[in-house]
This record gives C-alpha cells, structure tokens and sequence, in this order.
C-alpha cells in the first residue's frame, strides 16, 4: 500500500477526521500503544498500516452501478451473489452452499449479466452477502 492509497483510505474512514475521533481505530484507546493517532501512525506505521488495510477489506467501496444492482437485487428479495465454476453468476435469496462445480441451494435463484460484480469469484469461498445500501 502506498502512502496515497493509505491516506485515501484513511479519509474515507474517518470522513476526513470529521467523524469522532471515539470510534476511530486509530484513536489512542483503540491502539494498542494508547498514543494519539498521529504518534501511532509515526512511531508504529506498519501497524497503522494493516489497521487501515483491515479496515478497507471489512468497508469496501461499492461504485454507484454496484449500488444500484444491490438496490434492485435487494428489493426483489435477494440475499447472496455467487459464481459458479462456468462462470454463472447467480443471485440466491437464502444462503448456497459451494458444490464441485456450483453453488446450491433450494429456493428462488437468478441468472445475472452485469459486469459490475467482476469482484465476485468463483474461487470464493463464501458467498457475497449483498449489502444494505
């Protein structure tokens, strides 16, 4: 990660430092050093590093046609996207489980075509869980 990516990241966590410094996980009583967050960030960058990166992996940014698609699959009852190995991609309204080759489950399924969901794999061991947005 370098340090723009970093500090982009960063941002979008906090809002800019407009949000609480509270729930910031950088704060100091969030750090395991209990230094302010520019000493952690200084003095302990490769753990600053990795809360960020950890951060972004649980708050990961959707584009507006990703938010769309989970809007409309949301409203029509759908809970988890997943591809299969042929490179179907599938909306499930109850969690599927992972087969030899597809993911299965009884229940009401779709056939998706969009390229905004590129990030979804067949390789994934879990189903995506279609977020609120």
């Amino acid at each position: 990660m370098d340090a723009l990516e970093y500090f982009k990241i960063k941002n979008r966590m906090t809002d800019n430092c407009k949000k609480s410094c509270w729930n910031c996980l950088l704060y100091s009583r969030l750090n395991s050093y209990h230094c302010n967050c520019g000493d952690f960030e200084s003095n302990h960058t490769e753990e600053a590093i990795e809360t960020i990166k950890r951060w972004n992996e649980n708050n990961p940014e959707y584009t507006a046609e990703q938010k769309e698609a989970f809007k409309a699959l949301k409203t029509l009852g759908f809970n988890y996207i997943a591809m299969n190995e042929n490179e179907e991609l599938m909306a499930y309204v109850f969690k599927p489980n992972k087969n030899m080759h597809t993911w299965y489950v009884e229940g009401n399924v779709a056939d998706l075509d969009t390229p905004y969901l590129d990030f979804i794999k067949w390789e994934d061991t879990e189903p995506f869980k279609i977020p609120e947005v």
